[in-house]
């Protein structure tokens, strides 16, 4: 049925998002937060990654989906990396705990990619919770280009076709574009508070 009035709708602009948290669980700001079992918690090896955190929230008292965390669930960040280097951008950025990054995968958590070298032990990140950028549990023995016909199971950055890299960019990019047009109705917003 069509409309015959103003619709109230609630819209959220922005890549945020509000999540339950587990019970007896804390929270930080600027946490990394994974899912355990529909709940948010400080990120674990290995769980799924949910976004980082906004603020804090202790529900250190509380039953699960006591309190809601809200969640920046894609971008850009600047971390600390042990040992990045230049030649890192582009390597899959995964973590061990919620503060602790690493670019071995092993049994930890796909949070994005190496974006841009800023200096020793620091660099731009570019994260999300897409699920093509889940880890994969296989690992390689051998550094191959993507799409390259080899022995091992798969490229060093998890891809085992050429279509799965795609799919990796295709997102990156509709994260991009995304920011763009953000930015753009901000803008348009500001300049209408203007007039």
């Amino acid at each position: 049925m069509a409309l015959t009035a103003d619709a109230n709708m609630v819209f959220e602009i922005g890549p945020i998002n509000t999540l339950p948290v587990v019970a007896s669980g804390t929270i930080y700001k600027g946490s990394a937060v994974g899912n355990s079992s529909g709940y948010a918690r400080a990120l674990t090896a290995g769980d799924s990654f949910r976004g980082f955190a906004d603020a804090k929230v202790d529900n250190s008292d509380g039953a699960a989906g006591v309190k809601n965390v809200d969640v920046i669930t894609e971008g850009y960040a600047q971390i600390t990396l042990s040992s990045i280097a230049i030649t890192d951008v582009g390597k899959p950025v995964y973590m061990s705990a919620d503060d602790t990054f690493t670019l071995t995968q092993g049994s930890n958590s796909l949070v994005g990619y190496v974006y841009r070298y800023v200096t020793t032990d620091t660099c731009v990140i570019v994260f999300g919770i897409n699920p093509t950028l889940q880890a994969s549990a296989v690992e390689t023995t051998a550094v191959t280009p993507v799409g390259t016909t080899v022995a091992t199971t798969t490229t060093p950055y998890g891809f085992t076709t050429q279509a799965q890299a795609d799919a990796i960019v295709a997102s990156l990019n509709s994260v991009i574009s995304r920011q763009a047009s953000i930015i753009t109705a901000i803008n348009a917003m500001l300049g209408g508070l203007k007039g």
